[in-house]
């Protein structure tokens, strides 16, 4: 990202993964046009309500891509972690069905079986 941007803030920098600025750019470049849809041509009108509605549906699906991949790496490492300890299941960990659920998450058989 260039440092030399006008609206650019270092201390409002944050980390958010950068296909979800790009996101943010399109829908709030599509924002901006739909703003000013009134001073656009009533056949480009269409074209324009269609475009935000795209920006806002691709920034939501990159979100929550961005979320479900790192849910499922957090949950694959939690379940490593129990697949030598035949002692305890990974299912043992209070609500951790209830958010494998939540994320389409299925453990591995070894970190499940209690001996």
């Amino acid at each position: 990202m260039s440092k030399t941007r006008p609206d650019y803030d270092p201390q409002l920098e944050t980390s958010l993964a950068s296909a979800i600025k790009g996101k943010i750019t399109a829908y709030g470049n599509a924002a901006q046009e739909y703003a000013f849809i009134g001073s656009k041509m009533p056949e480009d009108h269409e074209v324009i309500e269609e475009n935000f509605k795209i920006a806002r549906y691709n920034l939501e699906r990159t979100i929550l891509t961005h979320h479900d991949k790192a849910a499922k790496r957090f949950a694959k490492a939690v379940c490593a972690m129990f697949e030598d300890d035949r002692g305890w299941s990974v299912t043992d960990l209070d609500g951790a069905e209830e958010f494998f659920a939540l994320i389409g998450f299925k453990p591995p058989k070894a970190a499940t079986t209690v001996e």
